[in-house]
């Protein structure tokens, strides 16, 4: 494998695919922009995709988005003002 296949094969990589779960959350956060609890994104795939998913997968997808697999995003957490909460968000845009 040369290297340009193999930027190549990271860059089809880098993005994922809309039909995984992870591409999902991906294009979720990317078109956005905003913060999102993982209850608002459980939310907001079960209205728009009609997928029912657990906090802790969620919470699992958004960790994967940061591996090199997925392309490294750089998804920042904080606690929500006046909430135990954790909220996420995608501050890379890699479109």
């Amino acid at each position: 494998m040369t290297a340009v296949q193999a930027l190549l094969d990271f860059e089809q990589k880098a993005e994922p695919s809309l039909v995984t779960l992870n591409g999902m959350v991906y294009k979720l956060l990317k078109d956005s922009g905003d913060w999102w609890t993982p209850q608002e994104l459980c939310r907001a795939l079960l209205n728009h995709e009609n997928i029912m998913v657990s906090d802790s997968s969620l919470t699992a997808r958004i960790r994967d988005c940061r591996k090199p697999r997925y392309g490294c995003h750089n998804i920042v957490k904080r606690r929500r003002e006046g909430s135990n909460a954790y909220e996420y968000r995608l501050e890379d845009w890699h479109a």
